[in-house]
């Protein structure tokens, strides 16, 4: 389906300080029960969905694909598991799914000045056996993944280096950038690099992408959300406006499932964050409620957002994976406690 997520190789930087410089609390000690770290959460159907869980354990850190057929509550590990390599150790994963077999992965296998690097695996028997499906050097920014049945994989990639996001089409074994999506030149004067990105395929032919840009102002500032829709298969992309001067701080992570419809997760400078939802394109957000978003300071805690319908909202938020069945007006708690 659909994943609009934080990148999972910045989620240890930043845990421990190493990007920002910062002193932060020591770990646990070794008796305590570390927690599970989850980096991608794709659900199929609202029953069916599939989650990447690197374990707490730094002795065992590799992703491992687990699957739920009961809307979160129970989760198994997959046989055969995500790829692997000896050499050099995938650092995180990203998975996208088309149906209950047809998906995805992405295996983090590195980042550089500003680069990142990703191996691309797909698979036809949900996550038992994988294939090589090519390499992606891309940029060292937020990413969204999507699949749609009959149709190549995407990666939506935003830049670190300036106010552009580049969309990423499978072709068998290789990567070819279909499209940059770029901000005007008055509109990059004021804001900076893409902070979120979020892509939503309905089929082969119909999709939705947003990305949300860093305010290029010290403060809180008013961040930047540009929208874009196609009907041709990416083809052709229409850019659609998306209100964000309600909004003060950095969105941190972004769902949408049309230009009207969205969910954005905005950090302050306090490090509190908030989850904000819009049915306007953006002409007025509200605070969601009932969704509790620890104070994480700079720690990225809301991890992904995915819409499975206008009705049907996921967001994973540190441990917890929450789910909306009425547009975004309640929200209950699914899965609290996931395998490790």
């Amino acid at each position: 389906m659909n994943l609009a997520k934080v990148r999972p190789s910045l989620l240890g930087l930043l845990a421990s300080g190493a990007l920002l410089g910062l002193a932060l609390p020591a770990a646990p000690s070794a008796a305590a029960q570390p927690q599970a770290n989850v980096e991608s959460v794709d659900f199929v159907t609202p029953q069916i969905g599939f989650a990447v869980i690197a374990s707490g354990d730094a002795a065992q850190p590799a992703p491992k694909l687990y699957e739920t057929v009961d809307a979160g509550r129970n989760w198994a590990p997959v046989a055969g598991g995500l790829p692997t390599q000896s050499a050099n150790p995938y650092m995180g994963a990203t998975v996208a799914f088309a149906t209950r077999s047809d998906g995805i992965a992405l295996m983090f296998a590195g980042v550089g000045a500003c680069q990142a690097a990703w191996d691309a695996y797909r698979t036809a028997n949900g996550g038992r056996t994988w294939r090589p499906a090519g390499k992606i050097l891309g940029s060292d920014g937020p990413i969204a993944a999507a699949a749609a049945a009959g149709a190549s994989p995407w990666l939506l990639n935003g830049s670190c280096a300036g106010p552009y996001a580049q969309l990423y089409r499978n072709s068998g074994t290789t990567w070819p950038q279909a499209r940059m999506f770029q901000l005007s030149a008055a509109a990059a004067k004021t804001h900076f690099s893409p902070s979120a990105v979020s892509l939503q395929r309905y089929d082969g032919r119909r999709a939705f992408l947003a990305i949300a840009y860093y305010p290029g102002q010290p403060g809180p500032g008013t961040p930047l959300i540009t929208g874009f829709g196609t009907a041709s298969g990416g083809a052709a992309w229409q850019a659609v406006a998306i209100g964000s001067r309600a909004l003060r701080g950095t969105v941190r992570a972004v769902g949408f499932y049309s230009a009207a419809l969205g969910l954005a997760a905005v950090a302050t400078q306090n490090g509190s964050t908030s989850l904000q939802l819009t049915r306007d394109h953006g002409a007025t957000w509200l605070p969601v409620q009932g969704v509790r978003i620890p104070n994480a300071g700079y720690i990225p805690y809301v991890r992904s957002i995915q819409w499975l319908s206008p009705q049907v909202a996921d967001v994973v938020v540190g441990q917890t994976l929450w789910r909306t069945a009425d547009g975004g007006g309640t929200w209950r708690a699914i899965t609290q406690a996931w395998p490790n």
